[in-house]
């Protein structure tokens, strides 16, 4: 089989605009300043003092690929395969060969600048380090050679001592991603927690001769008491919305965390009001708590692909053990640098606090859940009334916001009460000449004055029928939004009644139109990779019981 069917040669993107030489000098440039590098690594290890070399298995290097398809820097790669083809020359003066494990097959090139790739044994396993070529999901390597079978164990127990059972065949595609940046965030904001921790302990009279163990310890209960109570009053106004939001409340809960740790050193420069700034920064942590705690159960339960939700947070945890533990080694000694001086604890805060906000969001953004929430939903309805295509799931993921903001009206208010839904309407008759003729498991009531989209279900409306109510409000949503030149002739005679003013038909319309398209639409979900089995529409638990008369109504 000719393998450029899967892989294109190297420097074939360059072709049309760099000659061949000038591609290889560039190829010789690279490979030659990380080369020396690399070779710094130990054998059958991956430690390197001025290169990061990961150890992954050749399906995490393509799952890296999708997640970070324009990563840069030191990074080189260490993975462990057979050797499934034989070594071809290629135009730009590399060798080419196929290397494989259970996980999947990558394409190598290796450039024979100043040594000669190693005879390859067909079948047999070989070590190889090098560079991502993300684009073309291809190795440039800088090193390669037989394999013994300690070795590979070696690299196994490295991968496995903190990767839950499995991996990653058990875990969800952007997993990988999500932990490293998660890695990084964990060990920017456990540097920041020990600055705050030495503020607050110097605030309290740590040190200070005058200072009373009574007034400190008055001072602590204080700060964890009023965090108790926060911690409650989130948990009652906001836990109902951790699921269906899970990467807005996380992204929030890490911006709260720096708040909070922001206050704590600023709270020795006002001792008059010290505890009650501690104890507002004590309130904010129990609200990073909930919010953290829970989200962190969403998504690790999103990550958990064979019922291994515990295996998968257990092994969470080891990770940021470990990274607590690094960080707790390099805070001896930035304590011991920033102490006494204002403006260099400042500097180090911020630096520190920009690169956790950072890999925050870098994290949540690599998630890609495929549970349908609001936001999510109104992303692939916009596109499906506009194309009648679903996007999948990474393109949706990536559209949605992550940022804690006041969402697009109008809002939609999924399982309200009846009598909500009525004390917004100057005549109950409205309702009563919309679904009088519909067999319909949920009521849509809209409020052209109130830019108001509220959904009342019945006691026998199920997922289908909470899905086919948003989809409905959506479809109202688009109609609203759009001009009508931009409308497809399907949709135009629904905007002319909303014009009018004729609510009422504007319901029976949508509805109608929503029913006939929900068949094709579920079987386009379900093809794009969306679960449709359960939804995270933030429904709330008002449920109602209604029969409305067929006689028409003047």
């Amino acid at each position: 089989m000719n393998t450029h069917q899967f892989f294109s040669p190297p420097g074939s993107s360059l072709s049309t605009e760099l000659p061949q030489d000038q591609v290889h000098s560039e190829n010789k440039k690279k490979c030659t300043q990380r080369r020396t590098r690399a070779d710094q690594s130990r054998k059958g290890g991956t430690d390197d003092k001025s290169l990061c070399i990961l150890t992954l298995s050749i399906g995490d290097v393509k799952r890296w690929c999708h997640a970070q398809p324009d990563s840069t820097g030191p990074l080189l790669f260490e993975v462990f395969g057979i050797v499934d083809s034989a070594a071809q020359k290629e135009s730009d003066c590399s060798k080419f060969f196929i290397l494989r494990d259970e996980t999947g097959s990558i394409g190598c090139h290796f450039y024979e600048i100043d040594r000669h790739l190693p005879n390859l044994m067909r079948g047999q396993w070989h070590r190889c380090v090098g560079m991502l070529h993300s684009k073309r999901e291809e190795l440039q390597c800088l090193s390669v050679r037989q394999a013994g079978l300690e070795e590979r164990r070696a690299a196994h127990r490295r991968t496995t001592v903190f990767l839950p059972q499995g991996y990653p065949e058990t875990v969800s595609q952007d997993y990988l991603a999500y932990q490293i940046w998660d890695t990084v965030q964990a060990f920017a904001s456990s540097l920041s927690n020990s600055l705050a921790a030495h503020a607050l302990l110097q605030g309290i009279g740590v040190g200070d001769e005058n200072a009373t163990v009574l007034a400190a310890t008055m001072t602590w209960i204080m700060k964890d008491g009023t965090g108790m109570i926060g911690r409650i009053i989130f948990a009652w106004l906001h836990g109902s919305s951790l699921d269906c939001n899970a990467k807005r409340w996380r992204l929030f809960a890490d911006f709260l965390n720096d708040i909070a740790m922001c206050l704590e050193i600023l709270a020795p420069l006002f001792q008059a009001y010290f505890r009650l700034v501690v104890c507002f920064a004590g309130v904010c942590k129990s609200i990073v708590g909930v919010a953290g705690g829970a989200t962190r159960a969403a998504l690790t339960q999103h990550q958990a692909r064979r019922n291994n939700m515990a295996d998968v947070s257990a092994k969470d945890g080891s990770q940021e053990t470990l990274v607590n533990l690094s960080a707790l080694l390099c805070s001896i000694v930035l304590l011991q640098t920033v102490s006494g001086h204002f403006w260099l604890t400042w500097i180090v805060f911020s630096l520190l606090t920009t690169l956790h906000l950072f890999a925050n969001y870098r994290a949540v953004r690599a998630v890609c859940m495929e549970s349908l929430n609001q936001a999510r939903l109104h992303i692939i309805m916009q596109d499906y009334f506009s194309y009648g295509t679903v996007p999948d799931v990474v393109t949706v993921n990536l559209r949605e916001p992550v940022v804690m903001i006041k969402s697009q009206k109008p809002n939609i208010a999924l399982g309200v009460s009846f009598s909500t839904a009525c004390s917004r309407y100057k005549d109950f008759e409205s309702i009563k000449k919309a679904y009088s003729d519909l067999s319909s498991k949920y009521l849509l009531c809209y409020s052209k004055d109130r830019d108001l989209l509220i959904i009342v279900l019945s006691h026998e409306a199920e997922v289908k029928d909470q899905l086919q109510a948003c989809v409905q409000a959506e479809l109202l949503r688009f109609l609203l939004q759009k001009p009508r030149q931009a409308l497809s002739p399907q949709f135009q005679h629904l905007v002319s009644h909303l014009d009018v003013d004729d609510e009422v038909t504007a319901m029976q319309l949508t509805y109608k139109a929503s029913e006939k398209l929900m068949p094709s639409l579920l079987q386009e979900l379900k093809s794009n990779g969306w679960i449709t089995s359960y939804t995270l529409l933030g429904a709330n638990e008002w449920r109602a019981s209604w029969k409305f008369s067929s006689s028409k109504h003047d």
